[in-house]
C-alpha cells in the first residue's frame, strides 16, 4: 500500500501536480471506482506491485481535476457577466 501510495505521489509531483489537490473532491474515489479497484488501499497495493499501472490512476486523476477546474472557471466567468449586466442596468427598448 506504502509503495503504491509513494510511486503515485511522486509521479504526480514530477509532473508538477499537487497530490493533495488532484485527490480532493472525491477524485481519487471516482477513479478507484472506475477502475474497479475495490477500496483506495486495494488500489494503492494494485499500484505497488504493478498491478495497476502508476500512470493509469494519475492520467484519470488529471482528467477529473482539469475537468473540475474548467467548471470551476467557467462558473466565474458566468458570475462575472451576470454582475457586468446587472452594474450596467436594464435596457429600454423604444
Amino acid at each position: 500500500i506504502e509503495k503504491g501510495l509513494e510511486a503515485l505521489e511522486k509521479e504526480a509531483k514530477r509532473l508538477n501536480y499537487s497530490w493533495k489537490e488532484l485527490i480532493a473532491d472525491n477524485r481519487l474515489q471516482q477513479v478507484t471506482k472506475q477502475l474497479k479497484a475495490g477500496i483506495e488501499d486495494e488500489m494503492f497495493a494494485a499500484c505497488g506491485y504493478g498491478g495497476i499501472p502508476v500512470s493509469t490512476v494519475l492520467l484519470r486523476l488529471i482528467e477529473l481535476y482539469k475537468k473540475s477546474k474548467e467548471a470551476e472557471e467557467s462558473k466565474h466567468s458566468t458570475e462575472q457577466i451576470i454582475e457586468k449586466l446587472k452594474a450596467q442596468g436594464p435596457k429600454t427598448t423604444k
